[in-house]
């Protein structure tokens, strides 16, 4: 008879411990849902200006990104336009000392003005990050040219240009796309969570964990 008590009082904690184990995977997914669904902040227009604007501020990585797509676009005509359309701004911005740096910096003001569209700052932030990881590859890229200079095959060279652009293309196609329909890209692996840290947020997993740890 104890044998049988203490096999259903197993039984009964096993039970216990999945159902909360449920509650609690249950209220994590309203949680990301809940946390998916806006961005902090008391403006929260997504009208045509803030979306058009949200869109502009990938301008800035994607003219960074601009020297990786050139060897494609001479095996690849098809991209030839796109880049055609680039260099123009890219020209300008080069022309003006320093203009990239205070890009960057009004950027981050903007960013940071919480009275601006949530929106808005949610893709500012996201592009600034999104220009940062561009630094390094940048950085080995001019290193490269430096040492090697046009001894590199060109396949190698449009190769190693692709790692870089067609990334890049993606997560502006996407964001642009997003932004389009009035909403926030919010999946993009690392640079999203990076930048939603920015402004103060964080994943209720990681909220989770925290609030765990204390």
């Amino acid at each position: 008879i104890e044998k049988l008590r203490v096999e259903e009082e197993e039984r009964e904690r096993v039970k216990w411990q999945e159902e909360q184990q449920k509650k609690a995977e249950e209220m994590l997914q309203r949680e990301i849902q809940e946390y998916y669904a806006d961005l902090p902040g008391p403006n929260t227009d997504t009208g045509v200006l803030t979306r058009l604007a949200s869109i502009l501020a990938y301008f800035l990585p994607l003219l960074d990104g601009v020297r990786f797509g050139l060897p494609l676009a001479l095996a690849y005509p098809a991209l030839q336009p796109l880049l055609v359309f680039l260099l123009p701004p890219l020209q300008f911005l080069n022309a003006i000392p320093l203009s990239q740096v205070i890009a960057f910096i009004i950027m981050q003001v903007v960013a940071g003005n919480p009275e601006n569209p949530a929106l808005l700052r949610f893709n500012l932030r996201q592009a600034v990050c999104l220009d940062v990881a561009l630094f390094l590859p940048n950085i080995l890229a001019s290193c490269v040219d430096a040492i090697a200079g046009d001894q590199l095959p060109d396949e190698l060279v449009m190769v190693l240009g692709a790692l870089v652009f067609v990334p890049l293309m993606a997560i502006v196609g996407y964001c642009v796309v997003a932004n389009l329909l009035g909403l926030a890209p919010r999946r993009i692996p690392a640079l999203s969570e990076a930048a939603e840290m920015s402004m103060g947020m964080a994943p209720p997993s990681r909220s989770s964990d925290s609030n765990g740890r204390k």
